[in-house]
């Protein structure tokens, strides 16, 4: 019988095969004014424009593309308000980057070890929107 006031969708909707009636289901489960946090891969990133069709969310995992527009409007028809958008960050430990960069140079990954461990931020052709129930 209890609602819920907030609900985080995390690279959840570009899977679903209807998104539009999931959404409209959930917005059933919530109270009037209970936030959304959706993040999802958007087609008019300057990555997925620089990838072209090497862009990886073009794949059979991924039956659902969306962009500001196309999100903003699937919400409101499924009774959900955009009260935000904008680019999320991506954090990546930099070990991970020098462990990768070796094994394609051929070093071993143990160059990493050598490495301190801290998060580097990086905006990659992802979204993140903030919907209220109405």
């Amino acid at each position: 019988e209890s609602k819920f006031t907030l609900v985080a969708g995390i690279h959840v909707y570009d899977h679903l095969l209807n998104p539009l009636k999931d959404l409209e289901e959930l917005r059933k489960k919530v109270d009037l004014g209970a936030h959304l946090a959706i993040v999802v891969h958007n087609e008019k990133s300057s990555l997925r424009r620089l990838l072209k069709s090497k862009w990886p969310p073009f794949c059979l995992q991924h039956p659902q593309l969306y962009n500001p527009n196309t999100l903003r409007v699937m919400l409101g028809n499924a009774g959900w308000k955009v009260i935000s958008s904008g680019r999320s960050t991506n954090w990546y430990h930099l070990k991970h980057f020098v462990r990768m960069g070796a094994d394609i140079l051929g070093f071993s990954p143990e160059v990493a070890r050598a490495i301190p461990n801290f998060e580097v931020p990086i905006k990659l052709g992802n979204m993140i929107s903030i919907s209220q129930a109405i």
